[in-house]
């Protein structure tokens, strides 16, 4: 600070001109039309108590300095900024104003009941997939998980024994739209309820089954089809209980074999064997979704 201007200057832009070459690819009056500064070189120096501020004039290479109160060089550009963003003549070519952050208010807390309904709900969603198969491809599908181990009961008739799948080449043997799939070791825990016609029919929800509804081709018109299963159920006190994990695995795979082996079919967004895909194009058929 206590150095003559010309020392000062000379140390600045002589001595260490490298330094500053690339001071005009910065902010410069200049780009905002103000020709007038061009002519002069221009530096701060800038301590804890003061600064000083050095002007050189390329014409005659007079230097000349001033010293000003610590942060006024800042209050004025400050002010100046202010005052371009805020002319109407000015403003459209102002980088905006940065804007402080706003404080985001804290996600409240679930409760510990609410965090349990949630968990519930999409347990009780249940894990589901769309399909479109021929009966004959049933018999890929029904062989690809030992159905010597597999049993079937009717859906929506009367309860009866459990009865071994029976698979052919033509799919399985049984003229049921939809049937509910368990392992043998499951054969206690398939659980009957009332339905709105009074006869009982498999509770899904609390047996260890899972829900088969077979595509029906009628009038070159061929059905959706759907596994589901649910991964546990509310009990009589209202508590929730889980499906046992090998169960929840075993109803998986079956779901994943049928998005492994088979295409999704964009224009209905199921799942679709190549035996259909193929039929729909030959044949005319219909794929319904609903």
């Amino acid at each position: 600070m206590e150095l003559p201007k010309e020392q000062v200057h000379y140390w600045l832009f002589d001595q260490h001109p490298e330094r500053y070459m690339n001071t005009h690819g910065r902010f410069h009056l200049g780009h905002l039309g103000q020709e007038s500064f061009d002519g002069y070189a221009v530096a701060l120096v800038d301590g804890d108590q003061q600064q000083r501020l050095l002007w050189c004039d390329k014409a005659d290479n007079t230097v000349r300095d001033a010293f000003l109160p610590a942060g006024e060089i800042q209050r004025v550009a400050r002010a100046f900024c202010d005052a371009m963003f805020n002319d109407p003549a000015t403003a459209p070519f102002c980088v905006p104003k940065p804007q402080p952050a706003k404080k985001k208010k804290p996600a409240p807390v679930p409760t510990k009941a609410q965090t349990a309904r949630l968990k519930n709900r999409d347990k009780l969603a249940g894990r589901k997939t769309h399909f479109h198969m021929l009966t004959s491809d049933e018999y890929e599908f029904v062989n690809s998980f030992a159905p010597e181990q597999v049993c079937y009961v009717a859906g929506e008739s009367l309860p009866a024994l459990p009865e071994r799948i029976h698979l052919t080449t033509e799919g399985i043997a049984s003229s049921e739209t939809k049937i509910d799939l368990f392992r043998e070791a499951d054969f206690h825990e398939v659980v009957y309820r009332n339905s709105p016609s009074e006869n009982p029919v498999v509770d899904v929800d609390k047996s260890l089954v899972v829900e088969f509804v077979r595509c029906r081709l009628v009038d070159n018109v061929l059905s959706r089809g759907r596994l589901y299963f649910t991964t546990g159920y509310y009990d009589q006190n209202g508590r929730w209980q889980d499906k046992p994990d090998d169960f929840i695995e075993w109803g998986s795979k079956l779901i994943q074999w049928i998005r492994t082996h088979y295409s999704l079919y964009p224009e209905t967004g199921f799942y679709i064997s190549a035996q259909v895909l193929r039929w729909s194009i030959e044949q005319d058929v219909t794929l319904k979704t609903i």
